[in-house]
């Protein structure tokens, strides 16, 4: 490991110690959703960070998000120099004209020791989600990703980072292949899954239908068991009283 990585470990390490990192929330039915939350240290600045994030999130120069082409857009809430915030829909491949998923996605840009730059980056699924094939990981590490990495880039083509996961599903999917993917049958799958699996706002009603399906099964087998139990009670007395 060469000493700029070990000394952006360590810093990352002793920053995370005092930090609290956030996530900009979510609306999913019942708070269950997917997201991915990550600690990254940058050997720039972080204004020259923080530009080449904006600069994709715009889509300056012709930047085009790798993964299945998806639409990123700033919120409209005021942006501050140590803080970005926005959302990305998904693709034109998603099999419904794309912008069928949502996730809302913020960075917290802290300035390190020397030229370095420390950043607190959360994506979060605005609908019901269990798992989402890297995607919440993709919508932050496209941003800032460079050459190295397969990744298009606006004005910084090579930013020097370290990744740290911190929490979400990115702790088991942060596949980088799939973050620059245009694999017709990889997207494909994600089609198929998703609806069940990772919907958001504009396609909730499949799983409505799947939640609808999943109570009416779990209420069947509670009045199933709760009419064996009262039966049970009712008629061993008189077994016994006919012995």
């Amino acid at each position: 490991m060469s000493p700029w990585l070990k000394f952006s470990r360590a810093l990352l390490i002793g920053w995370a110690a005092h930090v609290t990192l956030g996530c900009p929330g979510t609306n999913a039915l019942f708070g269950i959703h997917a997201s991915c939350q990550l600690k990254l240290s940058f050997q720039q600045s972080c204004e020259r960070v923080r530009n080449e994030i904006d600069a994709r999130i715009k889509g300056e120069h012709g930047w085009v998000d790798p993964h299945f082409q998806g639409t990123y857009s700033l919120a409209d809430t005021p942006m501050t120099l140590s803080l970005l915030t926005g959302e990305r829909k998904s693709g034109l491949k998603d099999g419904q004209g794309g912008g069928r998923f949502t996730d809302k996605f913020d960075f917290t840009f802290n300035e390190a020791e020397g030229d370095g730059c420390l950043v607190a980056a959360c994506s979060e699924s605005q609908g019901f989600s269990i798992s989402d094939f890297s995607t919440n990981y993709c919508n932050l590490h496209n941003l800032f990703c460079g050459d190295e990495q397969g990744c298009p880039s606006v004005l910084e083509p090579a930013l020097h980072f370290v990744e740290d996961f911190v929490s979400g599903r990115c702790l088991v999917e942060h596949d980088m292949q799939r973050c620059v993917s245009t694999n017709a049958q990889s997207e494909l799958r994600e089609d198929i899954s998703a609806p069940a699996l990772r919907a958001g706002t504009a396609g909730s009603g499949g799983v409505f239908l799947l939640l609808g399906a999943s109570v009416a099964i779990i209420a069947l087998v509670a009045a199933t068991r709760g009419f064996l139990s009262y039966h049970k009670v009712r008629v061993a007395p008189d077994s016994y009283n006919q012995l």
